[in-house]
């Protein structure tokens, strides 16, 4: 006899719907145009990829190609996949101050240093997170990095050096971060 069971791709890749996914910079073919006679032919495919489209705000436009296996077309798995990052973000969000989900520890050796412990995630959100840190700390003397301490361990390590009270700006970062992407999922 058959048995239904519902899991996920983390468990079983045959529960996984997507076949591919593909993020590039958009290229910016008309400006290399101009430039790539100064090139020969095998540097013009290495320089290429250094001409890409630009937001407004100077950063570069990216295209995203996402393949379906079928079970579900690609527009659904990418609204999905924004869905879980905004739940997991909400989860941290509102589960700040439980130790069983966020830990922060005081980091001795740098001052206005603190590692921000999550339990129960892995380097998606810890990328996400520390990358939108970064961006905020970018013109400043502070710093943000982060660390997944053993692959078997679903646990990421936050490390942030601000002058701002920790918790506020990690707060805050997630609470953008949600907005960007509920942004996203409309357009």
């Amino acid at each position: 006899t058959a048995k239904l069971k519902k899991s996920i791709a983390k468990e079983n890749a045959k529960w996984c719907p997507v076949d591919t996914v593909i993020y590039k910079y958009k290229k910016y073919k008309k400006e290399f145009n101009k430039v790539k006679d100064q090139f020969t032919k095998d540097e013009q495919v290495l320089k290429s990829i250094r001409y890409y489209q630009k937001n407004k705000d100077g950063s570069p436009i990216l295209e995203m190609i996402v393949q379906s296996n079928g079970s579900m077309s690609s527009k659904d798995i990418f609204i999905e996949s924004i869905n879980v990052i905004i739940k997991k973000l909400e989860i941290l969000r509102d589960n700040i101050d439980n130790d069983e989900k966020i830990v922060i520890n005081e980091v001795n050796v740098v001052n206005n240093t603190k590692d921000i412990v999550i339990i129960g995630e892995t380097h998606t959100i810890g990328n996400l997170i520390s990358s939108s840190l970064f961006d905020k700390l970018e013109d400043t003397n502070n710093f943000v990095g982060y660390k997944v301490p053993h692959p078997l361990k679903d646990e990421v390590i936050i490390r942030l050096q601000t002058d701002e009270p920790h918790k506020k700006v990690f707060l805050n970062t997630i609470d953008q971060i949600i907005e960007k992407y509920t942004f996203l999922k409309k357009a």
